[in-house]
């Protein structure tokens, strides 16, 4: 008996590879859509907001940032300064973002916030460019930054010298002047023609600064000047500083002319001895040289007791003052004594080799 053969219905044939044909068509429509929307997805505004974050903001790079928001500084900081700052403000308190643009506008705009508060704040907005399957894609607009510049700082300088605001020199001319030209005692005593500088004061005013500046302050020979800080009235004053040098050079001469002036008043010294030591031609040795000393007690001695000649300050080259004290003991008997609390201040000249008083005034 002949075998049977096995037939398979051209229908099922036909319907089988039509299974096989929709199976492959919905596998590659599947996979064609997937990649569809992972382009869709990746073209999203969320995403390029993230890459913002984690590459400006995590950590953030607050000179970095300040360059691209274009933040400017005094010629007294620079952006490093400016980072410090916004590192102070942000504390060490965790970063965030969040999106506060709403709807489908062209751009999309996100606040940074450190805690609670808001530091920065960036924009993105749509690119030139599309994705693969031409979804538009997003790019950084700009990026913005919360600060305020508000520390300032003032200063009363002498003028003549230098000033230097964190290592940096401090033009003068664009400071705010609050008061110029501030007389002290020298003004009344330079000698006309000289040349001579009496010390003179102007105070400053610098502000815009993020950070609590720190100010240095020379004289006009370069040496550096010490500067007190009066925290009732929030200024830094420059203090004269006093010049060892001369007074190392010229010590011993002005000490004998303070003691003989002193000795003169006292009728202890002649007028002959005055004169080595005055400027004959100043109004100051006319003065003393016509005093009245007649009226003063006779006595048996005197002393010049815890006597200091200090504060050294010259004016010019040839023109200086210095400061005398003393008191000034004058021995009525060998039991009875009578004190002069002395404190002058005496102005010189240099003539050749003579070193003469040509003013004086008595502190006390």
């Amino acid at each position: 008996m002949a075998k049977k053969k096995f037939r398979v219905s051209i229908f099922y044939i036909i319907y089988f590879l039509l299974v096989i044909a929709a199976l492959t068509t919905i596998f590659f429509a599947a996979k064609q859509l997937w990649t569809v929307l992972d382009d869709y997805e990746g073209s999203l505004s969320k995403y390029v907001a993230e890459d913002v974050f984690e590459k400006y903001y995590s950590p953030c790079d607050f000179a970095l940032l300040g360059e691209m928001a274009g933040v400017q500084t005094s010629p007294y900081e620079d952006l490093g300064d400016f980072a410090e700052y916004m590192e102070n403000k942000a504390g060490g308190r965790d970063i965030t973002y969040y999106e506060v643009s709403a709807g489908l506008g062209e751009t999309k705009k996100f606040v940074v916030k450190a805690g609670d508060e808001k530091i920065s704040d960036f924009t993105l907005k749509k690119s030139n460019k599309t994705s693969r399957f031409g979804f538009e894609l997003w790019e950084l607009d700009s990026i913005s930054l919360v600060y305020e510049a508000k520390e300032d700082i003032v200063f009363s300088h002498i003028k003549g010298g230098t000033l230097k605001l964190n290592g940096r020199d401090i033009d003068l001319s664009a400071c705010t002047v609050i008061e110029d030209n501030i007389p002290t005692f020298s003004e009344l005593h330079m000698l006309e023609g000289s040349g001579a500088s009496p010390i003179t004061y102007a105070t400053y005013k610098i502000d815009g600064l993020f950070l609590e500046p720190e100010l240095e302050a020379f004289e006009r020979n370069g040496n550096a000047s010490v500067l007190t800080y009066d925290a009732e009235r929030d200024i830094y004053k420059e203090e004269i500083t006093y010049d060892e040098k001369l007074r190392e050079e010229r010590l011993t001469v002005t000490t004998e002319a303070a003691e003989v002036y002193l000795r003169f008043m006292t009728r202890d010294a002649y007028l002959y001895t005055l004169g080595l030591y005055f400027d004959k031609t100043s109004d100051i040795y006319r003065k003393v040289s016509t005093s009245d000393t007649q009226w003063f007690a006779y006595h048996i001695g005197y002393e010049f007791k815890d006597a200091k000649m200090d504060e050294f300050y010259a004016y010019s080259d040839d023109t200086f003052s210095c400061r005398y004290t003393c008191t000034h003991t004058i021995n009525l008997s060998a039991s009875d004594t009578y004190e002069f609390p002395t404190d002058i201040t005496f102005y010189f000249r240099i003539v050749g080799d003579d070193t003469l008083v040509y003013d004086l005034v008595s502190n006390n």
